[in-house]
């Protein structure tokens, strides 16, 4: 099954321009010449954020290039990420409460909330309704608490939205 989305980090140096450029080529080739017309560009990411003028440049560049795709979270450059991916842990793993950690769950959020809005404007639904459907689902007591932890609710939600997705757009 094809990728219908991309997300593209790219570092604030100026090569990585010239690499996003090339990256934009490459999806327009996937998207005409391998059948994937829905190849799309969800989130452009900036990463390795400095306080530099270079950074401001390029930085102002993408959201020239990528109005509506840019994140509003800047991910920096953090040591204890390194370390998480030399030893093949996620940040969360090595060091959950690290600053670089607190960057990536609010990026996570992010993406998270594009693809909600995302999916609301493709099927016209509500969120709200579809989650109350879904509080049996989602496993909710009499009193309205959640027996499911936030992020075991939000992947439930998202499942049954991809669902949903996927049933709409069945021949």
């Amino acid at each position: 099954r094809a990728a219908h989305e991309i997300v593209l980090p790219v570092p604030l140096t100026f090569l990585a321009l010239d690499g996003c450029a090339e990256l934009l080529r490459t999806v327009e080739t996937v998207r005409t010449r391998y059948g994937n017309p829905g190849l799309r560009i969800s989130m452009v990411v900036p990463t390795f954020y400095r306080r530099t003028n270079l950074a401001h440049e390029i930085l102002e560049k993408l959201k020239q290039r990528f109005p509506k795709e840019i994140a509003h979270t800047l991910v920096g450059y953090h040591v204890r990420i390194d370390e998480a991916q030399s030893r093949g842990l996620s940040i969360f793993e090595h060091a959950p409460t690290d600053r670089g950690a607190r960057v990536m769950a609010e990026l996570a959020e992010e993406l998270e909330l594009r693809a909600r809005f995302f999916f609301c404007r493709l099927v016209g639904a509500r969120l709200d309704l579809l989650e109350h459907l879904l509080e049996g689902v989602s496993g909710r007591g009499e009193l309205g608490e959640s027996r499911l932890p936030d992020a075991e609710r939000r992947i439930v939600v998202l499942d049954a939205q991809v669902r949903l997705l996927e049933f709409h757009q069945a021949p």
